[in-house]
Formats: structure tokens, sequence, C-alpha cells
């Protein structure tokens, strides 16, 4: 299962710097555009941080979740979702 996850990962890495090198950046990957449009507010931080958490949190649950065993997709995912 860790195998699969990486070598998805390693795959998708591999795409995404074929596309950097073949069509190059592109007008929105320039220093001067990078944050255009961000908020500087230590609400907006908190509320990244804690979607990010929120949607490992997810991640995770499905992952132990599997390793036990769940057969039911519906199940897995209503139980992986559920807010503590």
């Amino acid at each position: 299962m860790v195998a699969i996850k990486i070598v998805a990962l390693v795959f998708i890495a591999i795409l995404g710097l074929l596309t950097l090198i073949k069509d190059g950046p592109g007008p929105a990957f320039t220093t001067e555009t990078f944050f255009k449009g961000t908020s500087t507010q230590p609400s907006a931080y908190a509320i990244a941080l804690y979607s990010g958490l929120w949607a490992f949190d997810g991640w995770d649950q499905c992952n132990v979740r599997l390793r036990l065993g769940f057969t039911s997709s519906k199940r897995l995912i209503s139980s992986s979702s559920r807010v503590k």
C-alpha cells in the first residue's frame, strides 16, 4: 500500500517536472505574482492551517479504517469524515 502511494507521488512529480520543462514556468510562476491576492491576516493563516490538518486527519482516519478491514466504502467514507 505504501509503495503504491510512493510510486503515485513520484509519477505526479515527474509529470510536473516534464510539463515545467516542456512549457516553461508560465506567467503565474514569477516572483511578482506568486503571492498576489493573498492575505496577511493571522486569521487567514489559522484557517489554512486548520483546513490542512482537517484534511490530513480525514486521510489518516481513512487509512486506519482500511488497515482494520472495513470493506464497505460507504461506511469507510462516513467514518473517516466524522468530526471528533
